[in-house]
C-alpha cells in the first residue's frame, strides 16, 4: 500500500496505473455547464490541481478492481438533461476499468464518510478471500452498520450519500 499525500496530478495519474485499489480522501467538485470537468481537487491552498473526468476516462486499466472516491458529489448528475449519459466522477473511474467504484450523490459530512469508509476497509479485509466481488454488499453493511449507531438513524444526510457502481 502507498498513501500519497497531497500528491501533483500527473503523480496520481502515473501511480493509478498500477494499483488494483484506489482510495481518494479529497474534495469534488461537480462542474454543471461542462460535466466532463468535473473533478477531484488533489492538494491544498495554492497548489490545488483538478484530476477530471477527461484525464480519469483516458485511462485504461487491466488490473483495477476498486476505486472508492470519498468526495462530495463523485455520483452526482450535474445537468439533469444528461442523465442518461452518466457522466460524473464515478462513471468515469468504471469507464478506466476498475470494475467497482463507491461513490457519492451529494455532499458527505466529514464524519461519516470516515466511518464509513472504515468500516468498509475493515469488512473487505475481514471477508473471504472472494471478497472482490461482494463490494456492494460489503458497502451496504458498512453504511446500515453506522446507520444503526445511537443518534445516526435520523441523519440520512449523513448516510445515504454512499453508493456502489459495478457489479
Amino acid at each position: 500500500m502507498e498513501v500519497l499525500h497531497l500528491p501533483s496530478r500527473s503523480l496520481v495519474l502515473e501511480k493509478l496505473q498500477g494499483c488494483s485499489v484506489v482510495h481518494f480522501a479529497c474534495h469534488g467538485q461537480v462542474d454543471q455547464k461542462k460535466p466532463s470537468q468535473s473533478a477531484l481537487l488533489l492538494g491544498t491552498g495554492a497548489n490545488i490541481e483538478s484530476l477530471a473526468i477527461d484525464d480519469i476516462q483516458s485511462m485504461s486499466h487491466q488490473s483495477a478492481q476498486i476505486a472508492y472516491l470519498s468526495a462530495c458529489s463523485t455520483a452526482y448528475f450535474a445537468d439533469r438533461t444528461l442523465m442518461n449519459e452518466n457522466i460524473h466522477l464515478a462513471s468515469a473511474f468504471q469507464l478506466a476499468g476498475f470494475r467497482h467504484v463507491v461513490g457519492t450523490l451529494w455532499d458527505t459530512y466529514d464524519d461519516a464518510a470516515i466511518e464509513v469508509a472504515g468500516r468498509f476497509y475493515k469488512r473487505l479485509l475481514l471477508e473471504k478471500d472472494d471478497s472482490i466481488n461482494e463490494v456492494s454488499r460489503i458497502l451496504h453493511d458498512a453504511v446500515l452498520e453506522y446507520r444503526n449507531e445511537e443518534g445516526n438513524s435520523e441523519k440520512i444526510l449523513h448516510w445515504a450519500p454512499f453508493l456502489h457502481i459495478g457489479p
